[in-house]
């Protein structure tokens, strides 16, 4: 994922589908809270493997309640 904002923050890199799931689910839902991403591009045909598209992501910090918006 290529995040195009100092707003947000991920690790460079997560291998492996519990990785990913800690990091975007378990790990994001304990620091973010009322998470919308939308994905812009078009949509994936039958059989496509792999998927790409340009995201905007807004989201509030649980603890501070401050607004972020990530993009990428």
């Amino acid at each position: 994922m290529a995040v195009k904002t100092d707003s947000i923050a991920f690790p460079q890199e997560a291998h492996g589908r519990d990785a990913i799931a800690s990091l975007l689910v378990s790990g994001f839902a304990q620091q973010y809270e009322n998470v919308y991403t939308f994905c812009v591009g078009a949509t994936p045909g039958d059989g496509q493997r792999e998927f790409s598209c340009d995201w905007l992501v807004c989201m509030m910090e649980r603890m501070t309640g401050a607004a972020r918006v990530g993009y990428g």
